[in-house]
């Protein structure tokens, strides 16, 4: 049988929940984020788009065996989402988060739950985001679905935090560009500057993946197209 490009693209769906979810239960028994483990967007978006994945590949399987498969846009827009929400685990912690840790903990950029969940998962997520992209055309303002999971997470966070749940370590925040409490919400003057600025600036990297994102699949697109 030939390999098709659908095919390919199912390939990498089960993969990426089968890689998720060995990252995901790793950490829970890990030393970096064993405690509370599910409190983290690292783990939030591995669960996503394991979930979203899997039911992916069963409607590919599904389809393979013969059945039409309809799927509604409602479900491509949450897999749009939750690739950005994957990806913007992969671009976050690479750009902000490694360097404390190769500071602090170096030993963890090199533990199996950090190369699953923070880099093999969302390289497998947007290949099959670039691999399908016929599948589905996007509208310019579904580029704003792209802002969804962060704020979610940035409200489940302010909710927690308020109520006294801790998170790892019994630290009240999960990241320190969410850390009010010692940085305040618009302090200038000193580093790290203050949630509310880095708010602004996580939303810009969010809407640029987002419009990465639908390029790429246009672009993948059009190439298949020829």
């Amino acid at each position: 049988m030939k390999l098709t490009q659908k095919h390919i693209s199912t390939i990498l769906r089960f993969a990426t929940f089968a890689l998720a979810l060995w990252g995901v239960l790793t950490a829970a028994k890990g030393d970096f984020m064993a405690h509370n483990t599910f409190l983290y967007y690292t783990t939030q978006s591995n669960i996503a788009i394991g979930l979203v994945c899997l039911a992916f590949g069963v409607l590919d399987v599904i389809g393979y065996c013969g059945k039409k498969v309809n799927i509604p846009r409602w479900l491509n827009i949450v897999k749009y989402a939750v690739t950005l929400a994957i990806t913007l685990t992969f671009v976050v912690f690479w750009t902000m988060l490694a360097p404390i840790q190769l500071r602090d903990y170096p030993a963890y950029l090199l533990q199996v739950d950090n190369i699953l969940c923070h880099t093999l998962v969302p390289i497998l997520a947007v290949c099959d985001w670039a691999v399908n992209a016929q599948c589905f055309r996007h509208k310019k303002s579904d580029l704003w679905w792209s802002i969804s999971t962060p704020l979610v997470y940035f409200a489940f966070v302010m909710i927690c935090s308020l109520s006294g749940l801790e998170f790892g370590y019994g630290a009240k925040v999960p990241y320190f560009f969410l850390d009010f409490y010692q940085y305040g919400w618009f302090n200038l003057s000193s580093f790290p500057f203050g949630v509310f600025w880095w708010i602004l600036i996580v939303l810009g990297i969010v809407l640029g993946i987002g419009f990465g994102l639908l390029k790429l699949k246009d672009a993948f697109g059009r190439v298949r197209e020829r």
